[in-house]
């Protein structure tokens, strides 16, 4: 699913997810779709234009590694649920 054309990125804000993905999976194609983000830093640009397109924008969130429920939060969960709120505001604006 990772290496999918529908999969356009993978982003995280620790370093050790960035580069344990990237030897985890063994793949090219899913490394370059790697991108560390820290947190209060901004993601690239090409991640910043959103095209409005036919079907469902899907965003996974996985929470850690440990499974922790808290950790929702702290590892960005809140962040991604506004994430999709600004993008089906923005591509979808009579849901707004």
């Amino acid at each position: 699913m990772l290496e999918a054309e529908s999969c356009r990125g993978i982003i995280t804000h620790m370093k050790s997810t960035a580069d344990m993905v990237g030897r985890l999976f063994d793949s090219d194609i899913i490394r370059q779709k790697i991108s560390y983000a820290p947190l209060g830093v901004g993601v690239p640009k090409h991640y910043q234009t959103h095209q409005q397109e036919d079907g469902p924008i899907d965003l996974l969130f996985i929470n850690s590694w440990c499974q922790v429920p808290e950790n929702f939060f702290l590892r960005g969960g809140l962040d991604v649920l506004e994430a999709f709120a600004i993008l089906r505001q923005t591509l979808i604006p009579s849901c707004g």
